[in-house]
C-alpha cells in the first residue's frame, strides 16, 4: 500500500531526490500551501463581516426600503446565517406581504435549514399561477421535490420548459429545479 500522496509522487518522478529530501520538500510545500489557505480563509471572514456590516448599514439608513432590506438577507442567506435571512424575510414581508423577492430568499434560505415544507408554502405564493415569477417557480419546483412531492414539481418543470419554449428562462433556474429532482444531466 502506497501512502505517499499524488503530489509527491510526482515531484520524486519529476526531479529525482532521495526519498528523504523529497519528503522534506513535500512537507515544506504542503505546510506553505495550508498557510497560504488559512490567510485567505481568515481575508474571506473579514470581507463576510465586512459585507454584513455594511448590509446592516444600509438597511439603517434606509430601514423602509425593501430592496436594501432583501439585500441585507441575501447576504446572511449566502453567508449561512439562515435564521438572520429568514427573520429579515419576514419582516419585509410584514412590510409588504407580495415583495416576491423576500418571499423566493425565505423560500430558499428555509429550504437550505431543511424546513422544505414551510419553503412551498412561501415559494408557492411568490410563483403566482402563470409561474410569472420564473426563479421563484423553479426554487418552488426543487424545494417540492425535496418535500415528497415530486409529480407536482416535475409538473413544474415541464411548466418551466414549456415557456422557455416562447420566452426567456434561466437555464441556471431550470437546474435548480432539475437538482431538486435528482436529474444532475438535465
Amino acid at each position: 500500500v502506497c501512502t505517499r500522496r499524488p503530489a509527491q509522487i510526482a515531484l520524486e518522478q519529476r526531479i529525482d531526490l532521495p526519498d528523504d529530501v523529497a519528503a522534506r520538500v513535500y512537507d515544506n510545500m504542503k505546510q506553505n500551501f495550508e498557510k497560504q489557505a488559512r490567510q485567505l480563509r481568515g481575508e474571506g471572514e473579514k470581507d463576510n463581516q465586512r459585507i454584513k456590516a455594511e448590509a446592516d448599514r444600509a438597511c439603517d439608513v434606509d430601514p423602509l426600503c425593501l430592496v436594501v432590506a432583501t439585500s441585507a438577507a441575501w447576504v446572511r442567506y449566502v453567508a449561512g446565517e439562515l435564521d438572520a435571512a429568514i427573520d429579515r424575510c419576514r419582516h419585509i414581508l410584514d412590510m409588504d406581504p407580495s415583495f416576491a423577492s423576500a418571499r423566493r430568499i425565505l423560500g430558499a434560505a428555509l429550504l437550505a435549514a431543511g424546513r422544505s415544507d414551510e419553503a412551498v408554502v412561501e415559494l408557492t405564493s411568490a410563483v403566482g399561477p402563470d409561474c410569472g415569477d420564473r426563479v421563484s417557480a423553479a426554487w418552488l419546483a426543487h424545494a417540492k421535490a425535496l418535500a415528497g412531492e415530486r409529480d407536482e414539481a416535475r409538473g413544474l418543470v415541464g411548466r418551466l420548459e414549456a415557456l422557455a419554449g416562447h420566452s426567456h428562462v434561466s437555464g441556471y433556474d431550470l437546474a435548480i429545479a432539475h437538482a431538486g429532482l435528482g436529474d444532475h444531466e438535465r
